[in-house]
Parts: C-alpha cells; structure tokens; sequence
C-alpha cells in the first residue's frame, strides 16, 4: 500500500484523480480497526525543509477553505489566540470569489421556492449579497416542529439563526460595519466538528453552540430566498425579527458545496416579475456639503 499515492478532488460534483505516483493494485488488506497517525499537515510548502521529497517546491496560488476532519482550519487560523495552526502565506492578496448567477429582488414581496433535503446532519451554505437595505429576511426553511433557520438582515448586520429541535441560538456577523453599504459581501454558514455553528462574513467568522439536545435539523425541504408570503410573516419563530423580503442582489448560492442557479432550480417564483436576472441594483444619494451626510436610496 505504501507505493500507492493517489490524490482524489471533487469539482463541479465530479470525482477526478489528479495525480498519482504508480498504477500498481494494491494487494487485497483488512485495515478495519486502525487508526491514522499523525502530527503535522503542511499546506503549500514543507514547514521542515528536512522532509522534503527530492526536488518539490511549494505551492504558488490561492487556496481555500481547507476543510479535514469537519474542522475549517483556514478560519481557526484566522482567529488568534488558535495556536495549533501557524501560517505564513498572505491573506491579503486573496480576493473576492466572483459573482456568479446574480439575481435582483426588486421588491420585497418577491421570493423563490427551492427544493431540499429535509434532514441535515451537517449544513453549509454560501452566497453574497448587495443591498441598501437595513432589513429583510433572506433564507428560510421550517420543520414540522420547533426546527428552523433562518439568515436576515436586521439594522445593517447580518443574523443566522436556529433551532435543531432543542431551542433558538442567532448568531450575528462580527464585522462591526453595516453590511446595507450597496457593496458585495460573502457569508459562509456551516457547523464543524465540535458542533459550533458558523457565520463567516467576509472572512470574518462567528460561533456559537446549539442548546444541547438533537444534533440533526429536521427541516420542511422547502427553502424560501428572499421573504414569505406577507400572511406567513406573523407567524415565524419569535427571534426572526426582519418581517419584511429580502430586497437587492443576491448572488453564488451554494447549499452544502453544490452551485444552485435560482431560476434554474426553483419550484416556484412569487411576484416573478420582480425577480430580474443580474444586479441592477443602483445607489443615488443625496448629499450636503455643509453638514456631510448622504442618504442611501435603492432603485
């Protein structure tokens, strides 16, 4: 088994072997039981230049989201005080993902219907969005039961909250800004290893622990972008406080790594009208030189 180093990577939801030392078939062994040893993983170089294979050099590129045994530690690395990861590659040259299926909600009465998995040990999703609004419910999806969540903006922040059947935790970006800034701006949610729910929001990551109880989120299959219908706004959970759609850009959805284009995937768009292809959003502002303020106004 020794000869054999085959790397596997996952792209676009297909399997490809990239690289591999020999094509030799391994002899059949029973490895059930063992257990992997190891201390140290390098990412893009050798820390000790003692253990470097012949002529190998490091990597030249960008990387992310490092992901190994449910622990992000491209992320932990971003939080001091983690002292189990030491890094020396630039994080400020690395930009933002591109914007990929853009959508405008032109309204807030507008919203699409996408049909899910209603079971989730582990969920994780990606999107960005612009917008100069300082409310709107952006995802939502509820069980049968108390399971929920829910991602909205409230006064300018970003808020994820959820129930896995044993209580509401909302967890709010920590970036200190307000995110209404018509400028766009990336969120990743997801759970690790240690059951810590994640907000990361342009890079800058958020956590908190469900109350205990269940583990999975038992959720209606359905997941709304963009809002409710207006009768179904009285009746969301308590610590969902934007009651009103979601209105501006949104963009890059991925709901656990895989892409989803909004009017491709949709079961069903209300007020389709008001749902435009693309960002067309615009920002004007009123502004007075004596008293220097400006005033945000979405068209």
């Amino acid at each position: 088994m020794e000869n054999i180093g085959t790397l596997i990577v996952v792209i676009d939801g297909s399997c490809e072997i990239i690289a591999f030392k020999n094509t030799q078939e391994p002899a059949p062994e029973d490895f059930s039981g063992d257990a992997l040893d190891h201390h140290l993983i390098d990412i893009g170089g050798f820390v000790d230049p003692d253990t470097r294979p012949g002529s190998v050099t490091g990597f030249k590129g960008y990387i992310e989201h490092f992901i190994y045994n449910g622990r992000y530690y491209f992320e932990l690395a971003a939080n001091e005080g983690y002292s189990n990861v030491e890094i020396s590659a630039s994080r400020e040259a690395i930009q933002p993902r591109p914007i990929l299926t853009p959508i405008t909600f032109q309204t807030k009465e507008v919203f699409a219907e996408l049909q899910t998995q209603s079971t989730f040990q582990g969920l994780t999703f990606f999107f960005q969005f612009r917008t100069t609004e300082a409310d709107g419910l952006i995802l939502f999806d509820r069980g049968d039961e108390q399971d929920f969540i829910a991602v909205e903006i409230l006064g300018g922040r970003l808020h994820y909250v959820f129930n896995q059947g044993s209580g509401t935790t909302s967890i709010q970006d920590v970036t200190m800004r307000p995110l209404n800034d018509n400028m766009w701006h990336e969120v990743w949610i997801y759970r690790d290893s240690n059951d810590q729910h994640i907000l990361m929001v342009d890079g800058v990551p958020a956590a908190d622990r469900a109350a205990s109880g269940a583990s999975t989120l038992n959720l209606g299959g359905l997941l709304r972008v963009g809002g409710l219908q207006e009768s179904e706004f009285s009746d969301v959970p308590e610590m969902v406080q934007s009651m009103k759609g979601y209105q501006g850009c949104f963009a890059s959805l991925e709901i656990n790594y895989e892409p989803i284009d909004i009017f491709d995937s949709a079961d069903s768009i209300e007020s389709k009208e008001d749902l435009i292809e693309g960002c067309t959003g615009n920002s004007h502002f009123l502004f007075c030189v004596n008293l220097h303020f400006f005033l945000w106004h979405w068209s």
